[in-house]
């Protein structure tokens, strides 16, 4: 995982808390390594306690209020954040990948 997530953690885990979220990965190029290399975005794959909770609300939802204050909490240092929904990734080409590089930034015990 690169320093970018590592040094955020403690503000990460305080933004999960608060929407509750009960695991959040960091997928993508930053999950790999690859931010220095022009990558300028950093995708999340989380799950939540509620499962219904992430899309209830529509611009209210937690799953975009996560998405919006993870985009502040990086301003400056990335072009975008996105936060992927656990089960949304079905297809069988792209699921065995994600398995692959996922590395958890959070895990609600």
């Amino acid at each position: 995982m690169e320093k970018i997530v590592k040094d955020k953690r403690d503000e990460i885990a305080r933004l999960c808390k608060k929407y509750g979220v009960k695991r959040l990965d960091v997928i993508g190029g930053v999950a790999v390594g690859l931010s220095g290399r022009g990558s300028r975005d950093l995708d999340f794959l989380a799950s939540f306690h509620d499962p219904d909770a992430p899309t209830r609300g529509g611009w209210n939802s937690p799953q975009f209020k996560l998405a919006v204050d993870l985009e502040d909490l990086f301003e400056g240092e990335l072009d975008r954040v996105v936060v992927g929904i656990e089960g949304e990734y079905k297809h069988p080409s792209v699921k065995p990948w994600i398995e692959k590089i996922r590395e958890v930034v959070y895990a609600d015990s």
